[in-house]
């Protein structure tokens, strides 16, 4: 028995150090993890492939820890499948959380199910390269969802690969998004109901115009009464366009001059049966300084063609066509009849006829030019560009 009583009490004793020394180990640990939830160490904590805890005790420097502890921005070290291995006190203060709570949990608890996916795509890549996204974390103690602004950089510490996380809250910008729409739908609403009321006013000064023709004896007079109406209605028909369509400053000038002509068209539907009218017009968004007198031209020159190209029961083809070149941003508008065209006499550009005479004003308006071929009819061709916003006081 005694030769066997030895290398026993030796193997006892050796279980005993072993024993010891685990728990002096334990210990120490236990103390380490005590420091660490109090904020007196820094510390990264990965999953070895047995899946325990390593923590790398991790000394920060003091300009180091006042720098991240200081920061308007949640610092956070995760490894790569998301675990919190450390972060700054901002970062904790914004989800409500005690910091020691968030060592070594999971990032993913702060997610939406429907977003996670995303998250883990940032992670994936933020292991490799720099990279960013918007995403909103909610604190299991509030419920209150907080948007975010991630940030994600790789970074190696110790052999160790982990990932950097700045988070930013929006909150504040959101809110300031958030009024700033508020206030810029209840101007939209305020533009479009100015614009209604604009069209409803110059419609009544259209109607005004109408009656008093009806009651007009003289047929010249009568039919400049006529003549202004159509071109209050060419104004009245741009501010319809304007609080109809999705933009307040500008308007599809296609859509304008098609609407435009069908109007003439309908208002002179006994002169204009023997007649065909052709428009091809590019989708060019214009601004109203630009709009305006463009209509009032096309109004004017429609409205001469109908009524002087073709006398009698001639028969005829009014076309109008506009272009944009894309790369002068020059808009070329073609307005053209197969009539009898203009006596050879007239000078265009001094003459006593009203609509001439504004057809010329307008022209100038836009700085643009005015030719006009004559041959088989008459054909106007006028070169423009939109014209700069004009401050308002």
């Amino acid at each position: 028995m005694e030769r066997y009583s030895n290398p026993l009490k030796a193997l006892l004793t050796a279980s005993q150090r072993e024993i010891e020394r685990l728990k002096e180990q334990l210990t120490e640990l236990r103390e380490i993890l005590e420091a660490i939830q109090q904020g007196e160490l820094d510390a990264l904590i990965n999953m070895s492939q047995n899946h325990e805890q390593i923590f790398i005790l991790m000394r920060a420097e003091e300009p180091y820890r006042l720098l991240v502890e200081q920061m308007s921005q949640g610092a956070v070290t995760l490894n790569l499948s998301g675990t919190i291995l450390y972060c700054n006190q901002y970062f904790a203060t914004i989800l409500n959380l005690p910091l020691e709570s968030l060592i070594s949990s999971s990032v993913y608890q702060f997610v939406a199910p429907e977003d996670q996916p995303a998250l883990r795509s940032a992670l994936v890549q933020g292991s490799q390269e720099y990279c960013k996204t918007e995403l909103v974390l909610t604190s299991p103690r509030e419920g209150k969802p907080i948007p975010f602004h991630l940030e994600f950089k790789p970074l190696k510490i110790d052999h160790l690969q982990v990932i950097c996380l700045i988070a930013t809250d929006l909150t504040e910008q959101k809110e300031a998004e958030n009024k700033l729409k508020a206030t810029l739908q209840e101007r939209e609403i305020l533009l479009k109901e100015l614009h209604h009321r604009v069209k409803n006013n110059l419609q009544i000064i259209s109607s005004l115009l109408k009656l008093q023709a009806e009651n007009i004896k003289d047929e010249k007079l009568a039919e400049m009464f006529y003549e202004s109406q159509n071109r209050v209605r060419a104004m009245a028909l741009i501010h319809q366009k304007l609080y109809q369509s999705k933009s307040l400053s500008q308007i599809d000038i296609s859509v304008y001059i098609q609407s435009l002509v069908a109007d003439l068209i309908r208002s002179l539907n006994s002169n204009t049966r023997r007649i065909s009218v052709e428009v091809k017009i590019e989708e060019v968004l214009l601004n109203m300084d630009t709009a305006i007198p463009c209509g009032l031209i096309i109004n004017e020159l429609f409205y001469n063609s109908i009524k002087y190209a073709f006398p009698g029961n001639r028969q005829g083809v009014i076309r109008i066509e506009l272009t944009k070149d894309g790369q002068s941003d020059e808009l070329s508008l073609t307005i053209s009849d197969n009539g009898i065209g203009l006596p050879e006499n007239l000078d265009y550009q001094n003459t006593e006829t009203l609509g001439l005479q504004l057809v010329g004003m307008l022209t100038r308006q836009l700085d643009g030019s005015l030719e006009l071929q004559r041959g088989e009819g008459t054909t106007f061709n006028l070169h423009f560009r939109e014209l700069p916003y004009r401050e308002r006081i």
